[in-house]
């Protein structure tokens, strides 16, 4: 693997431990007879293959991580009782059990607990040993990824915080009470079943060269290829994206000022499909089309249920628009009115 095949490795472990990561650690979430929900350490053949699978040579696909959960996938039993306890979990409230109740509403289970959970593993070896080390430096990219947030903000840190991220404020998934902890005990004689390769050592020589593995624009690119979001500096340009709702009686000023693109901002017109997506320009009022083509479709439905509780939600942006630009009409021409008398 050269260095961009690395990179593209890289890319598709992490989408795959972020899309499946229920499906990877449920298996090992109880409930005890003291109503206690918690988290049993893996057995060791698991916590290796995921230390292989995210950081050894072998192609994801041929992973045995891979094909375990693969597997699972199309077996019906395990499936159906991943979903019961999904659907405990996701309903973030006390459930009962078997006529026992259990608090699941802690319980995330996303990426950063299988990263969580490879680094205790990897950390629980012998730390002398230098491949240890290597690894912890290569997993720590993964963490990186995992910081990214879609507002702006630069995270510098991996597994623990950096000093420039304190700028940030606390991380998202830093605030989570998470059920898997660094608990596995270390153990000297364990050693990694993976030798650095050309996966790992290419990751810790960009580090060892100052160099960034992970430059913020393939950051931006995984985690849109995740999640359904507006970027938080997606702008368009009002006078451009004019909408024909605009009432040609106004004849206000040109407007070509920047807005950025908020999805809760977005209305829709229910009259259209052409142009359906709709934002006020907030400096001058205009109605303004949002190009559907910068939307993705989840965000589309959810603009779309969010205006389907408000029937008269499109009428009453077009009225608030009107008297906006009423009220710059009349700003604009007291300010000449003003101008002529100061020439009298």
């Amino acid at each position: 693997m050269d260095k961009f095949e690395v990179k593209e490795e890289f890319k598709k472990r992490y989408k795959y431990i972020y899309e499946n990561s229920k499906l990877i650690l449920l298996p090992y979430i109880y409930a005890d007879l003291n109503k206690r929900v918690g988290f049993r350490e893996p057995d060791e053949l698991f916590l290796t293959n995921l230390e292989s699978f995210l950081l050894s040579d072998i192609k994801m696909e041929t992973s045995d991580l891979y094909k375990i959960v693969e597997s699972k996938k199309s077996d019906i039993k395990e499936l159906s009782r991943i979903k019961s306890v999904m659907d405990l979990i996701g309903n973030q409230e006390i459930n009962t059990i078997d006529g026992r109740r259990y608090d699941f509403g802690s319980i995330l289970l996303d990426d950063w607990d299988i990263l969580l959970l490879t680094w205790s593993f990897i950390k629980s070896q012998d730390l002398r040993n230098k491949v240890v080390n290597k690894e912890l430096d290569a997993l720590n990219s993964y963490f990186e990824m995992a910081r990214y947030t879609n507002d702006g903000k630069v995270w510098k840190g991996g597994r623990y915080r950096s000093p420039y991220d304190n700028y940030n404020g606390i991380h998202p998934k830093e605030k989570i009470h998470r059920i898997v902890e660094e608990s596995i005990p270390k153990n000297d004689k364990r050693k990694s079943n993976i030798k650095p390769g050309i996966f790992v050592n290419t990751i810790v020589e960009f580090k060892n060269n100052n160099e960034t593995f992970l430059e913020e624009s393939d950051k931006e690119e995984i985690y849109f290829s995740l999640h359904d979001e507006i970027p938080w500096n997606l702008e368009i340009e009002c006078d451009i994206n004019k909408s024909e709702l605009n009432s040609s009686e106004y004849n206000t000023p040109k407007c070509i000022k920047k807005i950025r693109v908020d999805e809760d901002k977005i209305f829709i017109n229910p009259n259209s499909n052409i142009n359906r997506y709709l934002i006020l320009c907030p400096h001058c009022g205009k109605i303004v089309n949002v190009n559907d083509s910068l939307l993705s479709d989840g965000v589309k439905l959810r603009i779309e249920k969010r205006c389907q509780k408000d029937p008269y939600l499109f009428r009453k942006m077009c009225l608030y628009s009107e008297l906006q630009l009423i009220k710059e009409i009349n700003s604009e021409s007291g300010k000449i009115l003003l101008k002529k008398e100061s020439n009298i």
